[in-house]
């Protein structure tokens, strides 16, 4: 009978620290800020969403904020 006990005492420690373990898992998942890729517009430097991006027609991997930047194309470095 006290065997039966223990046993049933191993099972409910075993369970709730389980239990507490999956809540505080769940409670890291749901603080931890999800970070998203920010693109620089290749013509006026402004920083966006990649999923707001309008990628250049050529193949010249550059972004920028709309579509008008797009067509005028990449903005030549200043010089100082």
């Amino acid at each position: 009978m006290l065997r039966l006990l223990i046993l049933a005492a191993l099972i409910y420690l075993l369970y709730r620290c389980y239990r507490h373990y999956r809540r505080l898992q769940s409670r890291a998942e749901t603080k931890a800020p999800r970070s998203i890729a920010s693109i620089r517009c290749s013509h006026c430097g402004l920083h966006l969403p990649a999923s707001e991006a309008v990628r250049a027609a050529d193949a010249s991997h550059h972004y920028y904020c709309n579509s008008e930047h797009a067509r005028l194309g990449p903005k030549p470095p200043r010089r100082h």
